[in-house]
């Protein structure tokens, strides 16, 4: 539920904690690697004004940190320095519900222009995403079908006149994988060891474990199959697809092809 607008009588009253800075800034540090250098910049000036409604009996215990607490880990990080622009492009265009015309290369493809409503950005593995709908190139904007873009494939951004009232995604359930396609559900064996660090996390909305003989069995919900592949095939030897039938024998065929690779 969004909350509401505070008057300018609130708004001379409010004040922020340390424990709120903390948190604040705990945010910040999570978000570093996927904000270029200038978005960087301007989030530190904003948490430093931010500090001034910090009351002056707590400012003894929030001092400002001279580094970030939490840092992410490099896996593979994407400079979005040069996507500045494009992305307070997509924020405007969101805030406003805006269509925008992106221009977008994607892999090995010809360049292409998307008329999309944009809804949401999404965070994966250290790489930006921006949500929505291809939508007619004229008149009302009316969806065709789901958009899921790379911010750093994008050529350029430019919102439109014409504007949208598509919502943001409401849907309350949650699946594994970040691309959304049909969603499908998914069993996998684990072996003893790895019980722990499985019942530890959640991996969809709708997921049940079963003890079984020599580890577990973990269900869920996904709707990506080359992110469930991708994932599986960290665990080694330690996991097992089990259903559904064809995820099985798409793994086959994938270790077919890595044996492949490391034979003499």
């Amino acid at each position: 539920m969004l909350e509401k607008t505070l008057s300018d009588g609130e708004k001379s009253h409010t004040v922020v904690s340390a424990e709120e800075m903390r948190l604040l800034h705990l945010c910040r540090d999570i978000a570093l690697p996927l904000l270029p250098p200038a978005l960087q910049k301007t989030l530190a000036a904003v948490l430093r004004r931010t500090a001034v409604l910090v009351p002056v009996p707590a400012r003894d215990v929030w001092k400002e940190p001279q580094w970030p607490q939490l840092r992410m880990a490099m896996l593979g990080t994407i400079d979005y320095g040069q996507f500045q622009d494009i992305l307070q492009n997509l924020l405007l265009a969101m805030t406003k519900k805006q269509v925008c015309q992106i221009g977008y290369k994607a892999q090995d493809k010809p360049p292409r222009t998307y008329e999309m409503a944009v809804t949401g950005l999404c965070g994966s593995r250290q790489a930006l995403y921006a949500k929505g709908w291809l939508v007619r190139d004229k008149g009302a904007a009316e969806p065709l079908h789901p958009l899921f873009l790379a911010v750093h494939r994008m050529e350029n951004v430019a919102p439109t006149r014409r504007t949208h009232q598509l919502p943001a995604d409401s849907d309350d359930a949650e699946y594994f994988g970040l691309i959304e396609e049909k969603p499908f559900s998914v069993k996998i064996f684990f072996e003893s060891e790895l019980e722990t660090y499985i019942r530890e996390r959640r991996f969809s909305s709708e997921q049940r474990i079963e003890k079984v003989e020599g580890g577990i069995e973990l269900s869920f919900t996904a709707h990506s199959d080359m992110e469930v592949a991708a994932w599986l095939l960290g665990f080694g030897s330690k996991a097992r697809a089990v259903e559904p039938a064809w995820l099985v024998r798409h793994m086959r065929a994938e270790l077919a092809a890595m044996n492949g690779l490391y034979s003499d």
